[in-house]
């Protein structure tokens, strides 16, 4: 928390004695995330829990970026619990995102790292001749990546307390990110009436480029590396779904059986329980850590939630507190006779749109729909749904 705090303050006396500056054009010396794992002794504490991955053909470049995220995880676990330290200015990473930025079919990586928004920096790499290299680095905070969608280029969005910059670059000769071209900058003048102009108006088409937490900062610290975006991206495949009514049956073992099941975090903060039960599930402190109160199971719903083609089980969640009560969503997915909960902090809404796809609402502008299979779970941003229904919820006794 002290260092949460610390980093407010920082911000605060960075950005408020002087407008507050874009992106450098120039890449900022930072050092390369440590990702050598220390020589195994104790086999139970010195590496976190080995990530699901589904089945696929995937491409060398799926390989090796899921072996780099494992490395990463398994080092920064380490540190964690006090074996291994980051040296010099090393920070934490907090996510990553995926895009192709020279149109050549190979995504490159865009590692962000550090504790907070006056201090993030990303560290950017790529896949070529069969192995990982680092392109350079840049400062991130306060900004967002956008796509560029007919020429080769990512731009970065910055913007902070009413000063804001849209900036594009390629990859340049030598296999270093740049050269940069500033295409807007705002001032708090500029931003007060508008707010921050969307880089769409500028480069048509461009959309954001979502990013996914790596596990790191804000889940437990055997957590296993995220690595299902990565094989999202192509070539993953889909299995067999099971029959609905057999689905149902099992999920109704761990609703009215109390039949043990996996709790994940489905949006990368909180859920992950590991192997539990439904009543322990809902106790206060377990599946979400807030409150004095437990989690009461008051619906249920049934939907195709991430696009597989088997139906899960959704449960609303309410917890009471003095003035309000927070509403949560946990999915049910039934995988190989085994089944996982995933758990979705602060659901407003859920919609099926009329392709079937499900969608969350996380507060009144913000949309996103999910993606998971087994111990891998995450969410990225999706526009609000043109039309839709809501699901058809039933009490739960």
């Amino acid at each position: 928390m002290k260092k949460y705090i610390f980093c407010l303050l920082l911000a605060l006396c960075l950005t408020g004695c002087a407008p507050a500056a874009p992106p450098s054009s120039a890449s900022v010396s930072v050092p390369s995330p440590a990702i050598t794992v220390q020589e195994e002794t104790e086999p139970s504490r010195s590496l976190p829990q080995t990530a699901d991955v589904p089945p696929g053909d995937y491409a060398p470049w799926q390989e090796a970026y899921t072996e780099f995220l494992a490395n990463l995880r398994s080092a920064e676990y380490q540190h964690t619990m006090g074996e291994l330290s980051f040296s010099g200015d090393d920070m934490p990473s907090d996510s990553y995102s995926l895009y192709d930025v020279d149109k050549d079919g190979v995504p490159e990586l865009f590692l962000k790292c550090g504790n907070c928004e006056a201090d993030y920096y990303t560290l950017v790499y790529t896949f070529h001749g069969g192995q990982i290299s680092s392109l350079g680095s840049f400062q991130s905070g306060h900004s967002s990546l956008y796509t560029v969608p007919e020429e080769d280029g990512v731009i970065i969005r910055f913007g902070h307390m009413g000063y804001g910059s849209i900036e594009k670059f390629s990859i340049g000769e030598g296999g270093v990110i740049g050269p940069w071209e500033t295409l807007l900058t705002e001032t708090e003048e500029d931003t007060r009436e508008k707010g921050y102009t969307d880089p769409a108006q500028l480069i048509p088409g461009a959309q954001l480029v979502p990013s996914c937490y790596t596990c790191t900062q804000l889940r437990p610290a055997d957590s296993p590396a995220l690595v299902l975006p990565v094989c999202d991206y192509q070539n993953r495949e889909l299995p067999a779904p099971m029959d609905e009514v057999q689905v149902r049956a099992v999920v109704e073992q761990v609703l009215y059986g109390n039949a043990p099941f996996f709790g994940v975090s489905g949006d990368g903060f909180h859920g992950d329980t590991g192997l539990t039960t439904l009543e322990e599930y809902l106790r206060p402190g377990a599946a979400y850590p807030y409150g004095k109160q437990p989690l009461e199971l008051k619906e249920t719903a049934w939907a195709d939630v991430n696009g597989d083609g088997q139906t899960d089980c959704l449960l609303r969640l309410e917890q009471e507190e003095e003035k309000w009560i927070n509403v949560h969503c946990a999915v049910l997915s039934v995988q190989e006779e085994e089944v996982y909960a995933y758990f979705f902090d602060n659901i407003q809404d859920v919609t099926v749109e009329p392709n079937g796809a499900v969608t969350f609402q996380i507060y009144q502008d913000c949309w996103k729909r999910a993606s998971f299979f087994k111990n891998q779970s995450y969410t990225v941003p999706t526009s609000e749904p043109v039309q839709g229904d809501g699901l058809a919820w039933d009490p739960f006794q």
